[in-house]
């Protein structure tokens, strides 16, 4: 019996050490992604949790650049990692469809997390390419007034083929980024914008219009 005690007592013992073993990692763990986070926002770069990093441009001149026979003016830099929720697509027409050729609607911070995130249906299109979002379940109860404030209609204009052809391999469910400015656009007899420049409003004008420099495809 004594000797039956002993292995118990060692078996014991081993889980109590497997475990407290356990938790030590992921209290590292957890500080050392929050230590990463941080870098990366002090650094300059989004991350899915810190959300979008924007910088106005200072001066009352902004830089304005020809793309396809519009007139694109850059108001503000702008980084956004974010969760794909939903997309639309716009290859045919004139004005801005003609620049810009795709809609993402982003999530990051806690409306990007399993947790939330499969609270959120999101519709996007039309001819105003409005964002129609619903929230429900845990979502609903814990962030109910600020919920939109973690999603976006993201209006991307590719400033190159090179950018427009990773844009076309993004999908519903991929982590993605997106470096670029908020822009407003000038074209022959259309104009559209300015981009949204808060993460808090909503309605008619809420949207970001962003020209996209690099799109990264991170998961």
């Amino acid at each position: 019996m004594k000797k039956q005690s002993n292995k118990k007592d060692i078996l014991f013992f081993i889980i109590v050490g497997i475990l407290f073993l356990a938790i030590i990692y992921v209290i590292i763990n957890d500080v050392l992604v929050g230590m990463q986070t941080k870098e990366m926002i002090a650094s300059g770069k989004s991350t899915l949790k810190s959300g979008p990093i924007q910088r106005k441009i200072n001066g009352n001149k902004h830089e304005t650049i020809d793309l396809k026979g519009a007139q694109i003016t850059k108001l503000a830099t702008y980084d956004i990692t974010g969760l794909v929720l939903g997309m639309e697509y716009y290859y045919f027409g004139g004005g801005a469809n003609k620049i810009s050729p795709e809609d993402l609607v982003l999530a990051w911070g806690p409306a990007a997390t399993s947790k939330y995130s499969d609270d959120i249906s999101v519709k996007i299109g039309g001819n105003d390419r409005f964002l129609n979002y619903s929230i429900k379940g845990e979502y609903y109860r814990d962030y109910n007034d600020v919920a939109g404030n973690y999603i976006s209609n993201n209006h991307i204009i590719p400033i190159n083929n090179t950018v427009k052809n990773i844009l076309k391999k993004v999908r519903k469910g991929d982590v993605v980024q997106i470096i670029g400015y908020l822009v407003e656009c000038q074209g022959n007899n259309w104009h559209w914008g300015p981009s949204s420049m808060s993460r808090t409003d909503s309605g008619a004008h809420a949207c970001e219009i962003i020209l996209a420099e690099s799109i990264y495809i991170l998961e």
